[in-house]
């Protein structure tokens, strides 16, 4: 990320551009502040957790030797 434009009020990215061979670029347009449905926020039906080896989370690290 090269370039970032954080609004003031929401305190949170609205744009950033990402300076490389392609300049790409996120940029959020017709923010809406209100409340959600709590539906926006419920799995979908038939949703089935997929375990995936060796991404099972955060191990904490070794002590460095003293």
């Amino acid at each position: 990320m090269t370039a970032e434009w954080v609004s003031q009020k929401l305190r949170f990215p609205i744009k950033i551009v990402n300076h490389t061979a392609e300049d790409t670029f996120t940029e959020l347009r017709d923010i809406r502040e209100g409340p959600l449905a709590d539906a926006l926020f419920q799995l979908p039906a038939g949703y089935a957790k997929m375990e995936v080896p060796g991404a099972g989370g955060r191990t904490k690290p070794a002590a460095a030797p003293q």
